[in-house]
């Protein structure tokens, strides 16, 4: 459900009218539209609504892309959401044994993303399915982004367990060009050295070589949008890691962390390649649903596919509209462009921070 008033009276009140026990609201709200967390977070916790939510640069509802607004979406839970962080570390005591599923959100920019996702695993591991995205600005500047019942923080995860059943499919469409590389030397989300080089140094060669470029710290987003990282991924595709900034150092700041040692590649695209891959993920997640089944589709899907595809970026989203029209499922996509994306690859496997990567969920809410 997508609101564009920023009357929190209105939004509150409708949403309670068919709010149940066990029922948690989700808010996805647009970058622009942040003033109003502090009082609907207010709001929620005077009329007693569980909730938790997370800033996005861009809203996806009912085939439209928004700035502005939030979407509020209900999902069946007896847990509590939790926020995660170093003075709040997880608690597997706000957890329902008896559900399988679970709702992440994470500050995408945060320098503790892994610490947290492994957290979380230690504890769950494989008997949970995971879903949700990396929060934050388009702006790439830090600032709290995800929220609860408790406040609006940075430097942290949200979490919840649900009943409703996760049907995840997740692909990027990029291929590797060159490569292997080492990361010889990383510092968390910095990759400082490639085969003992320089990172950038190693990097603007490639680019200057193989397509005539000459990428510097000004231009670096611009070029660097279509050239990312693959750490590769036994039995799946890369792990694609997004460069976004060269530091004095030459080191390259990506969207999410680097292992030290990793084997990266260097991806590129298509247009036609990115709109199949998403094609490829809804089909994935509608495999074992039919028309008797009640969704919700719910996708995150990262900023920077966006920025590649341009103007013909809604072709990605009707291209899952139409996969869900043919099964005869909900087509009313709803979801946000996202600072990385979160998913593991179903029961058994580990959760993953993406890049470059569109996760949608079909998510199953028997009545």
């Amino acid at each position: 459900m997508y609101f564009s008033t920023s009357d929190i009276d209105i939004i509150v009140e409708t949403i309670k009218k068919d709010l149940q026990e066990n029922e948690v609201y989700l808010f996805l709200i647009a970058d622009a539209s942040e003033e109003i967390i502090p009082s609907l977070i207010e709001a929620c916790n005077s009329a007693s609504i569980s909730c938790m939510g997370a800033i996005f640069p861009i809203l996806i509802a009912e085939n439209q892309f928004y700035e502005e607004g939030l979407i509020a979406f209900k999902f069946n839970s007896s847990s509590s959401p939790m926020i995660i962080n170093n003075d709040s570390p997880f608690d597997i005591n706000y957890i329902n044994k008896s559900d399988n599923n679970a709702f992440l959100f994470i500050d995408g920019l945060s320098l503790q993303v892994q610490e947290m996702i492994e957290d979380i695993y230690q504890y769950l591991g494989a008997n949970f399915s995971y879903f949700g995205g990396g929060a934050g600005s388009l702006s790439l500047v830090q600032k709290p982004c995800v929220f609860t019942n408790q406040g609006l923080m940075k430097d942290s995860a949200i979490f919840c367990t649900t009943s409703d059943n996760f049907n995840l499919g997740i692909q990027h469409g990029w291929s590797r060009i060159h490569g292997p590389l080492i990361a010889t030397k990383t510092e968390k989300n910095k990759i400082v050295e490639l085969n003992w080089q320089n990172a950038f140094e190693l990097y603007q060669e490639f680019i200057r070589e193989n397509n005539q470029l000459e990428i510097n710290e000004e231009n670096f987003l611009e070029i660097a949008k279509s050239y990312p990282f693959g750490m590769m991924k036994e039995g799946q595709e890369d792990i694609v890691r997004d460069p976004y900034l060269v530091d004095k150092n030459g080191a390259l700041n990506c969207v999410g962390e680097v292992l030290e040692n990793s084997v990266l590649y260097i991806l590129n695209s298509t247009q036609e390649h990115l709109i199949k891959a998403a094609e490829q993920a809804t089909k994935d997640a509608t495999l074992q649903l039919n028309e008797d089944n009640t969704i919700q589709p719910i996708v995150m899907d990262c900023i920077s596919r966006y920025l590649f595809l341009g103007e013909n970026y809604p072709q990605e989203i009707n291209v899952c509209k139409k996969i869900l029209k043919e099964k005869q499922l909900n087509d009313n996509i709803i979801g946000a462009l996202s600072m990385g994306e979160i998913s593991s690859y179903g029961n058994g496997q580990y959760i993953e921070f993406f890049n470059k990567t569109i996760v949608i969920n079909a998510i199953d809410q028997p009545k």
